[in-house]
């Protein structure tokens, strides 16, 4: 015999499913270098919950290989700007950044990233950093999506086109 469950019960805990959804993707990232050490801060999304994000770093562009990257670090708590605990052994990097809400749940892509060269001066050398309540953008611009649809490789990288592009695990 087949049991069924009444309808009511199903009207109940329909809602809860559809509204559980995964926090939004975050943008606004920029980062600078000072003395070897890389900071980078970023817009906290509008909407949904966050309870903490989580910078990951590479190599290649993220947003051009899949998702693909190389290092992720958590950032403690809804603080916005974050150093990283060590430099990362490349010569450029490039840096997304995905928030978290309580259910450990990600944000579901990347939709921007940042690039950033750890080979010049300020990498080695002393620098001031801005001001904590402002970071200084990466580039001043936000490259348009070309008609083709692919996202341009620039200093920041950003598409809406991009924003179904879910991410992968370590390579």
């Amino acid at each position: 015999m087949v049991r069924r469950l009444p309808i009511f019960l199903i009207a109940l805990v329909l809602p809860t499913i559809a509204l559980a959804f995964p926090p939004p993707s975050v943008t606004g990232i920029e980062a600078v270098v000072d003395n070897g050490r890389v900071t980078v801060g970023w817009e906290a999304p509008v909407t949904g919950t966050i309870s903490a994000y989580r910078i990951y770093y590479s190599q290649r562009s993220i947003l051009q290989n899949g998702g693909t990257y190389d290092d992720v670090v958590p950032s403690p708590g809804m603080a916005t700007r974050f150093t990283l605990p060590l430099k990362p052994p490349y010569p450029t990097i490039f840096i997304g950044v995905l928030a978290v809400n309580d259910k450990g749940e990600e944000s579901t892509s990347f939709t921007e990233e940042v690039q950033l060269s750890l080979t010049g001066p300020e990498a080695i050398e002393e620098a001031p950093l801005p001001p904590e309540s402002k970071l200084e953008p990466a580039h001043p611009t936000t490259p348009s999506l070309p008609s083709s649809g692919l996202p341009l490789v620039g200093i920041v990288i950003a598409g809406g086109a991009m924003a179904g592009l879910a991410r992968m695990r370590r390579k």
